[in-house]
């Protein structure tokens, strides 16, 4: 299992942070199986397996990976996003969800990482420094965040946990 550090987002909230080492095919393979299972959204210029019937940590070369952050049996819920250079996905939180405990991404392309909204000032907004290859951040799932639209194309595993 992997070690997560924390690191202060808004005073009290923090989030958790680490690293897996993922080799750049297999990163390859997971945007074609997003592209090939998922459904495109011209919205958000973005496609995403969210819908699918078929969750990411249940593709067993997928897993590989994932156990290293969680046991199968802690995923709540996973999926994979590809976005297009425009693409972004609108503010939201993970609160809906049964049993979800943590909400997290595994960052799959170098980019700007995912926006947090702090909830104790709407208008103030917070993130990571850019994130490479295999960057995997956690945190509350009460807690709103945002990808604002990229420049280049940027891939993400994200996931949900009842742990």
């Amino acid at each position: 299992m992997l070690e997560f550090t924390e690191k202060l987002l808004f005073s009290p909230i923090v989030i958790g942070q680490s690293h897996l080492n993922i080799d750049s095919q297999w990163i390859q393979k997971v945007k074609v199986w997003c592209l090939s299972n998922g459904e495109h959204s011209s919205s958000g210029n973005l496609t995403s397996t969210f819908t699918s019937d078929i969750q990411a940590h249940e593709v067993d070369w997928i897993f590989e990976v994932l156990e290293q952050i969680a046991p199968k049996n802690c995923f709540v819920s996973s999926w994979v996003q590809v976005y297009e250079p425009g693409g972004f996905h609108p503010i939201h939180n993970h609160a809906g969800e049964v049993d979800v405990k943590t909400s997290g991404c595994l960052f799959l392309t170098k980019g700007i990482s995912t926006y947090f909204q702090d909830p104790l000032h709407r208008n103030q907004t917070n993130c990571n420094p850019e994130v490479s290859p295999g960057d995997v951040i956690l945190w509350d799932p009460e807690l709103y965040h945002f990808s604002p639209p990229v420049k280049t194309e940027r891939i993400v595993l994200a996931f949900n946990l009842n742990e």
